[in-house]
């Protein structure tokens, strides 16, 4: 009778295991070369790959990802959350400014070359995928861990902007606009009305967490965003621009309650105040 072959998932197992006790007994040095050491293997290996290596292996990441969340427990999933935000600020703070760019650089690409090679269906399960994501996060985190995301990702969107050019900067233009209007093509009644809700939450957070310079420096950065952004449009993108502001506004106040209401004009009072205070 043949040898039972062994499976491979002990071995895998024991591999695992014995990484995690390396990693843990590695000084901060160490852990810094071998985060560089993982980056450049990682750069090479995709600059050498064929498309359609990169397809496949994209293909491969997406699948591999979804069994693993799949399998995981809710106890699973809170401890991935924590240890990945614990990583990412950890690989942030040891980032030179050259590898913070090229980071950026290679994120950008990363996901352009994500979002071309993905199907519709694929592309509509990302979407769902995202919002559920999205609220369970949010819906696990404490208010400091909230408080710290928003700000981190206000230093985030600034550093991002400021590092990219002006085509760049059209581009993203272009892709935001394209992206917002086949998110909501694609998006029920149902999550349209959860979506405006909690777009509204968010935006109260954020006001109520942000200091007096944050506020001005938002108003400020708000209005040159939007004047870069109208100055860039053609004629066909200003009317369907306008056309799109009527149609999100009336259902925006279509489906708001009461108290939404009577809080929105509130805010709007106070805006004007503080506009006609500052004139």
């Amino acid at each position: 009778m043949p040898q039972k072959k062994k499976s491979s998932l002990s071995q895998y197992t024991r591999r695992a295991k014995r990484m995690r006790q390396v990693r843990s007994q590695e000084t901060n040095e160490d852990r810094e070369h071998r985060l560089a050491y993982n980056r450049e293997q990682t750069a090479e290996s995709r600059a050498s790959e064929s498309s359609f290596n990169n397809e496949t292996r994209l293909a491969t990441d997406r699948e591999r990802h979804a069994l693993s969340r799949a399998s995981e427990t809710l106890t699973n999933y809170s401890q991935r959350l924590k240890v990945d935000r614990e990583r990412h600020i950890e690989s942030r703070a040891l980032e030179t400014f050259t590898e913070h760019s090229e980071r950026l650089t290679a994120d950008r690409e990363r996901h352009a070359e994500s979002r071309a090679s993905e199907t519709f269906t694929q592309y509509s399960d990302r979407l769902t995928a995202d919002r559920e994501r999205h609220a369970e996060f949010r819906a696990s985190e404490t208010f400091t861990e909230c408080s710290e995301r928003l700000t981190a990702d206000r230093e985030r969107h600034a550093e991002s902007r400021a590092s990219e050019t002006f085509t760049q900067y059209s581009e993203r233009l272009t892709a935001d606009r394209e992206r917002h209007a086949e998110s909501r093509a694609s998006e029920t009644f149902t999550q349209y009305s959860e979506r405006l809700t909690a777009d509204r939450e968010r935006h109260v957070e954020s006001r109520a967490s942000e200091t007096f310079t944050e506020c001005s420096e938002r108003l400020t950065a708000d209005r040159e965003s939007h004047a870069e952004s109208r100055a860039s449009e053609t004629l066909t993108q200003y009317s369907e621009r306008l056309t799109a502001d009527r149609e999100r506004h009336a259902r925006s106040r279509a489906s708001e309650s009461f108290t939404q209401y009577e809080a929105r004009l509130a805010a709007d009072r106070e805006s004007r105040s503080g506009k006609s205070a500052s004139n």
